[in-house]
């Protein structure tokens, strides 16, 4: 067992924070600060920066981390005076776009408040008011301590969901909750505390076109830029699996490689001869560095069981919830695990094979997550948001799927994922930044989709050739007798009938 693992009593709302007028009495063994007529707290796990704007009335507070692939020595107090410097909503807006990292920034500018997050929301705000006071935390129980929250037709619609009930990872789009009462925030939105609405800053103009060799040189400049700001802050714990998105992470960590510990998790159905695992022990050791499995199979204490379901009013329990309590025995817990999600962002995920439907309508988006056109207020979510996204994506380019993948499936089933595994370690992202996305949704469809998404190989043979000596996701001659057997079927117009 680890001997820097925290106390399990003390891991409740782990690395959680929570803004209101006057702060939970609740709470105060929390690191708190004021910003205004507001106090935030955030649980001793989490980072809490405040910094204010010489010459000028700006405040900013932070929970989490910032980082700047540019100049990786800087610190959040840093990154955040350079941000505040001549501050304007607008300017605080343009400035975020090249940054990376986990945060909530909440900025009081000119006497307004205004709350920003992570170019994908993975430090997730959600929120209500009460007499005309804004209350936000990282998720709703915490705002439960101050603010009834009602368990109404939303709360009873999505429990009682057959979309729930059959789903292992089950979410909701970003912007709402399981409370009426209780707003999300959005992706490349910012809350305007006064008004009470959330205003969209990003994207502000068309995105660019770039060859694939272009893409690709930009790309891996910034990942392997931000790999070393990662690990100039922190130590670094680099999941590597079968996949894509690790790999392109792996092979991102050349300069720093030999201070990484590098990891599998071995749970569900895995087993020692499994791809997921077997395939990263042989690459790493061609590369000559040790492979840890984490075995997420083994006893978990009741006690985190019970800290566990408390921890968010959404708790996955049987499945990410056995994973964090399987790793809490063996992760290195001082150590931020570096993953490769949000880079599939730009893999043409819902369209794989790179050409991008024409979507006329919310039904569209919702079909693609089956059983969410049968729980009212999703269905009415999804509606809204794309009659939002419908002039964005005409006016910029950016395509209605990419963008219901970013904001929706990153900055709601992947927050969520992320929040839970908060009770266990902190999380970094390096995909996690606007510029990155937007260099590598520059480059054409038919080089970031299926089959071999050849933009991201090519960033892991520009950043580390070494790292493709082993396959990424090789398919089991199974698998291919099936893909034979349709191809047969459907000539014969036999249909589905293998399926």
């Amino acid at each position: 067992m680890m001997t820097n693992e925290p106390n399990i009593n003390d891991l409740l709302y782990a690395r959680q924070f929570l803004m209101s007028p006057d702060g939970s009495d609740e709470l105060k063994a929390w690191k708190h600060t004021t910003i205004g007529d507001y106090t935030v707290q955030a649980h001793p796990l989490a980072t809490l920066t405040h910094i204010r704007s010489e010459g000028s009335d700006t405040e900013l507070t932070m929970v989490g981390y910032i980082l700047d692939p540019q100049r990786p020595e800087d610190s959040n107090e840093d990154i955040l005076h350079a941000l505040a410097k001549d501050a304007s909503l607008e300017s605080l807006s343009e400035r975020l776009y090249p940054y990376t990292g986990r945060f909530v920034l909440i900025a009081r500018v000119e006497r307004s408040y205004y709350l920003f997050h992570d170019a994908c929301g993975l430090r997730s705000v959600f929120y209500t008011y009460k007499n005309d006071k804004l209350f936000a935390a990282s998720q709703p129980l915490l705002i439960g301590k101050q603010v009834p929250l009602e368990k109404g037709k939303q709360f009873t619609d999505y429990q009682n969901s057959s979309y729930k009930k059959q789903t292992i990872e089950h979410w909701m789009p970003a912007g709402c909750s399981l409370y009426e009462s209780v707003k999300n925030l959005v992706p490349n939105h910012y809350l305007d505390v006064a008004n009470r609405v959330q205003v969209r800053f990003w994207p502000v103009k068309r995105i660019g076109q770039v060859s694939m060799e272009e893409g690709v040189e930009k790309a891996s400049e910034l990942l392997a830029k931000t790999m070393i700001a990662y690990r100039t802050r922190f130590k670094l714990a680099v999941t590597t699996t079968a996949g894509n998105d690790s790999r392109a992470i792996l092979s991102a960590s050349k300069a720093i490689a030999g201070d990484v510990f590098f990891y599998t998790l071995k749970y569900r159905n895995l087993s020692p001869d499994s791809n997921e695992i077997k395939l990263p022990r042989k690459l790493l050791g061609n590369l000559g560095y040790q492979h840890h499995v984490i075995d997420c199979s083994q006893s978990i204490a009741p006690e985190f069981k019970t800290i566990y379901e408390k921890n968010t009013d959404m708790p996955h329990w049987n499945d990410w919830g056995l994973i964090a309590g399987g790793m809490r025995k063996d992760y290195p817990a001082d150590h931020v695990s570096i993953k490769g999600n949000c880079a599939e962002v730009g893999r043409c995920f819902y369209y794989k094979q790179g050409l991008h439907p024409t979507v006329r309508s919310y039904e569209y988006i919702l079909d693609l997550i089956p059983g969410w056109g049968k729980i009212p207020f999703v269905k009415a979510r999804v509606a809204e948001w794309f009659e939002e996204m419908k002039p964005i994506s005409k006016n910029y380019g950016y395509q209605v799927l990419d963008m219901f993948y970013w904001e929706h499936r990153m900055g709601s089933w992947q927050a969520q994922s992320q929040l839970e595994s908060d009770l266990v370690y902190e999380s970094g992202t390096p995909f996690n930044n606007r510029q990155l996305l937007d260099v590598i949704l520059s480059v054409d469809p038919d080089e970031r989709c299926k089959p071999g998404y050849p933009v991201f190989k090519e960033i892991m043979n520009h950043l580390w050739p070494e790292t493709l000596s082993v396959p990424i996701n090789p398919k089991s001659r199974f698998h291919y007798l099936i893909v034979m057997r349709n191809i047969i079927a459907a000539r014969l117009g036999i249909g589905n009938r293998y399926n």
